[in-house]
């Protein structure tokens, strides 16, 4: 960057903020107090007037000025060699606005890489988003979208393709000029007669007579590439300064003034309830629509064409987080990790929890308790959302019928939970959607995660009980649930509840109820590997197992388990680490060396039918022979 450029793009800055499109030597007077009230240094108002050609500038501006002007605007100041006043005159204005747009995109990548929940260093590239960008990039469509939830990673899937596609010489596009901003940065305050031409003028600080886009169209035709905008972060707050009929019309206007200029491509990125009405005002016309490019994964039904991460994309995050994670994963927590909601809890969980096993859903469980304490128990009108969330979860009847419900079946949501069901919708807690049920169309909602959900019907479903676990709530769970995923669902949810309330006695009426073998072990899993990560907090924990004879009633219904599943190892080996008696560590130990030599094993499909003393004695046969 020149001495020139630095000076266009101070000017720049300093007029954004100061929200001043044409200076005035009284401006000149405001904006000199505010710098000394801010920065506590004086610059004249000459000085100020001759920056902004008020007054005849003989010299370059000092040290002291930039500097100070640099304080001013929270920017680093660069000195640059002295250049003399005819080589000013001279800038390349071609260079400025790709040097000053590359400022801006900077900026940008900065504050979403400063705001990701990880270390964006961890983050995967999508490569989906880099073949539909490249497509649309070729393609004779003006705009393109990026529409998801709130939190499913926008910014940072933006920003990524950002960086591999424009920011590097080795990138594709690398003769292209990237400016990528927030909406708010684009947009001043609820214009009603927005001029995007002078805006752009302003953010490059160019003076150019004519038209902004028309110069910026013709320098790509000769210099080659394109010019790509990228408009992002269309924020609650953003939001409320608009109403969306002025917002909507505005990019309608941005948009048909683009189809003059074939080197110029707008990206917006939208939240998909947002796009879901702006969809309204393009959808009247086929005009706009052909303009549009809605990539390979749009879906009309709910409005969005980010997917969720594939395996392999989330299995790359889970090893950038953890470079020592076991191969073995939950498919519970693999499957959560696909939506970005929770790869901030989990990073921040695993920091806390490193050497936790993530192969039971003691993890997954967690994470879905983080969530909702932030986004639902530590919110205002916390006492409305948590009904309201009961009730929804009441009447999705799963495992009878369909997980979502039509929005005039919930009592109260249009009117004593109406604040509580807009906040609700806004953070994704919940999702309406359009349905077609038998042939009528039907509004919905519905939870947006299923974990969330299945901790609602637990809440529900214990309140029902009133807060006893007995044999009589894991049979009604047993028979309501059967066969559904949300059966061992409910169960681990009881199984967190009993542990955290000092309740352990219960624990072992799985045993009396006849589940499935194949639960049982998963839930022995799930029991061990909890009272391993609660033992860290409450010394007390194994102790009071010892005492409720838990270890004891596990050896005694070993035939229940399932020995041919996978889990039955993982099982035993957890149970050994959450014991301190010899004696159980040496049958559990045991019971493994059992696991690992098929010629012990029973018949397939079977579980082993023998107790811990006859597996026992059979071992040690066997090891002394």
């Amino acid at each position: 960057m020149t001495y020139a450029i630095q000076l266009t793009e101070i000017k720049r800055l300093l007029l954004l903020k100061v929200n001043i499109k044409n200076v005035t030597p009284k401006d000149c007077e405001s904006i000199s107090l505010q710098i000394n009230k801010e920065v506590s240094k004086h610059i004249s108002v000459t000085t100020l007037k001759r920056l902004f050609g008020l007054a005849v500038q003989r010299y370059k501006f000092s040290t002291f000025t930039l500097l100070t002007l640099s304080d001013f605007l929270n920017i680093e100041y660069t000195k640059y060699e002295t250049i003399d006043e005819d080589a000013l005159q001279k800038v390349d204005e071609w260079k400025a606005i790709k040097a000053i747009s590359n400022n801006i995109t900077d900026r940008t990548l900065q504050k979403i890489s400063d705001s990701c929940g990880i270390p964006h260093g961890m983050t995967v590239a999508r490569n989906f988003a880099e073949e539909d960008f490249m497509q649309f990039y070729t393609s004779t469509s003006i705009f393109t979208s990026f529409v998801s939830l709130a939190g499913d990673g926008k910014s940072v899937l933006i920003s990524n393709l950002a960086q591999k596609l424009f920011k590097t010489s080795k990138s594709t596009y690398n003769n292209s000029t990237l400016l990528y901003m927030t909406a708010g940065d684009f947009f001043h305050e609820g214009e009603a007669n927005f001029d995007a031409d002078l805006r752009l003028k302003q953010l490059l600080g160019m003076e150019i007579r004519g038209d902004m886009f028309e110069y910026l169209d013709h320098g790509h035709i000769t210099n080659g590439g394109k010019f790509v905008i990228i408009l992002d972060d269309f924020t609650d707050h953003f939001l409320s300064r608009w109403s969306c009929d002025q917002l909507f019309s505005t990019l309608r206007n941005l948009i048909l003034t683009l189809k003059y200029f074939g080197n110029i491509k707008l990206v917006i990125s939208m939240r998909t309830i947002m796009w879901s009405k702006f969809y309204l005002c393009i959808q009247q016309s086929d005009y706009l629509k052909s303009m549009w490019f809605p990539g390979s994964h749009y879906r009309l039904e709910d409005h969005t064409n980010i997917p969720k991460l594939s395996n392999e994309e989330t299995e790359l995050l889970l090893l950038n987080i953890n470079s020592a994670l076991n191969n073995i994963i939950s498919p519970t927590l693999k499957d959560q990790l696909k939506s970005t909601d929770f790869i901030k809890l989990y990073f921040d969980f695993h920091q806390k929890n490193t050497n936790l096993n993530c192969y039971c859903d003691t993890v997954s469980n967690e994470l879905v308790s983080m969530l909702i304490q932030r986004s639902i128990y530590n919110t205002k009108n916390c006492s409305e959302k948590i009904p309201l969330l009961k009730k929804i979860a009441q009447l999705t009847k799963v495992g009878v019928e369909h997980p979502f419900v039509p929005i005039t079946n919930v009592p109260g949501i249009t009117s004593i939970y109406k604040t509580a069901y807009d906040e609700l919708l806004d953070t994704d807690i919940l999702i309406k959607e359009t349905k077609y049920v038998e042939e009528s169309r039907v509004e919905t909602i519905r939870f947006k995660h299923d974990c969330v959900f299945e901790y609602f019907l637990f809440v529900q479903l214990i309140e029902k009980f009133s807060l006893t676990i007995n044999e009589d709530f894991f049979k009604h769970v047993k028979s309501k649930y059967k066969n559904s995923p949300v059966e061992i669902r409910l169960l681990q949810w009881t199984i967190r509840f009993l542990l955290k309330t000092g309740n352990f006695k219960p624990l072992t009426l799985i045993f009396s109820v006849n589940f499935e073998p194949l639960i049982v072990t998963k839930l022995v899993l799930y029991m061990a590997e909890e009272i391993k990560y609660r033992s860290q907090y409450n010394s007390s924990f194994i102790s009071l197992l010892d005492e409720g004879k838990f270890h004891e009633t596990i050896v005694s219904e070993i035939d229940k388990f399932d020995s041919y599943d996978p889990y039955f190892e993982f099982a035993i080996s957890a149970l050994i680490e959450i014991t301190n008696n010899i004696e159980q560590v040496d049958t559990y130990k045991m019971l493994l060396l059992n696991f690992f030599n098929p010629s012990f094993k029973v018949k397939k499909n079977r579980t082993i039918k023998k107790t811990s003393a006859i597996a026992v004695s059979i071992v040690m046969g066997k090891l002394a022979s």
